[in-house]
């Protein structure tokens, strides 16, 4: 069976060009004049030992993006589940489990966390919500493993919730603004203060019952007016300012 040594088409014994191509389909004679020259060139020592490329008529490893991304969940999985496999045989050459329950658990938060990125790929909502979820259970079952303190649920999940919605609002404004400068640094600054804002105040909702604020008042205190600075600058030059001119440089 012959190929276009060029795209791969199947062609004819009769066939002088390629019916998809049009390149010269190679005589008998030509090949092995290719041959004697390329053993000469051997023996001299200046021909390749390999070919610069290898074709494939067939289109065997052509692989879609889904299917790329379903074999690298699958080695993902394989090599997820060797490992815990590994650490609880580990725990119990002891006669019991306990820390490797732990280990399992972060791997298995670790293995949706990655898998979740590759196959939701370039789909930062979706990412974001799948590693929510995955930490979330995380750290109810690091929880249920610790003796059930139910601190996940009264304080990780609250810390956990805001810290999703405001990376969720925060990805919808960079998406959605029209200028991509100073101001994308000013809108991670404010959402970064609004999370340890809303840290504190699940803390002491936690431990005390009520929301005195006190050190990421100072942090935001010390945040927001540089933001303030950044939209600043950043409206200058959309209007046409010169930064070296700007900062005196």
């Amino acid at each position: 069976m012959a190929y276009c040594y060029k795209c791969g088409v199947e062609l004819d014994r009769s066939a002088e060009r390629c019916p998809l191509c049009s390149t010269p389909v190679p005589s008998i004679s030509d090949d092995c004049a290719k041959d004697e020259g390329a053993e000469g060139e051997l023996e001299q020592g200046t021909a390749r030992a390999y070919p610069d490329f290898i074709i494939d008529p067939e289109n065997k490893y052509n692989l879609t993006g889904t299917e790329r991304r379903r074999i690298a969940i699958e080695i993902i999985s394989f090599s997820f589940a060797l490992g815990a496999a590994t650490i609880v045989l580990a725990d119990l050459l002891d006669g019991r489990l306990g820390w490797s329950l732990f280990g399992a658990a972060a791997l298995g938060c670790a293995w949706v966390l990655v898998a979740g990125v590759i196959w939701l790929w370039k789909r930062p909502l979706g990412i974001v919500a799948c590693a929510t979820l995955s930490l979330a259970a995380f750290l109810v079952v690091i929880d249920l493993l610790a003796g059930g303190n139910a601190w996940s649920i009264g304080l990780g999940l609250p810390i956990l919730v805001s810290f999703a919605v405001l990376l969720v609002l925060t990805l919808l404004i960079l998406r959605f603004s029209k200028s991509k400068g100073f101001d994308t640094v000013a809108h991670c600054l404010l959402a970064f203060t609004l999370f340890l804002l809303s840290v504190e105040a699940i803390i002491d909702l936690h431990l005390r019952g009520s929301v005195y604020f006190s050190w990421s008042l100072i942090t935001a205190l010390s945040l927001t007016p540089l933001a303030v600075v950044l939209y600043y600058v950043n409206a200058r030059v959309l209007h046409g300012a010169d930064l070296r001119k700007f900062f005196r440089l």
